[in-house]
């Protein structure tokens, strides 16, 4: 989505994982601010409010995913399970990282 700006609270069934590859704004979860920029990247939670405001615009690379647990191992389970009570779901990353080489690569 090269030309993001604002969007309205809403919350979803699955995990929601954005690579911000320009621009800056805010992402809000469960009513927390965080600011964000390029090279960082931001979990939404199942369940969980959230939304993303920019006046300038971003340019970011999502992926949707969720488990399907019928064909997952439990120790895939525990580790989604951890994952949806995870509090801190904004990561800058270094811009020679692998994790932008990934998302920049798709």
């Amino acid at each position: 989505m090269p030309k993001h700006y604002d969007n309205v609270p809403h919350k979803h069934s699955f995990f929601e994982v954005c690579y911000v590859l320009e621009g800056q704004g805010t992402y809000i979860d469960d009513g927390r601010p965080y600011p964000v920029k390029e090279n960082i990247i931001f979990l939404s939670r199942p369940g969980v409010l959230h939304h993303i405001k920019s006046d300038t615009g971003l340019f970011l690379l999502y992926v949707g995913f969720e488990l399907v647990e019928s064909e997952s191992t439990e120790k895939w389970t525990t580790l989604i399970e951890e994952a949806k009570r995870c509090s801190e779901g904004v990561i800058d990353v270094k811009e020679d990282g692998t994790a932008p080489f990934i998302w920049k690569s798709l």
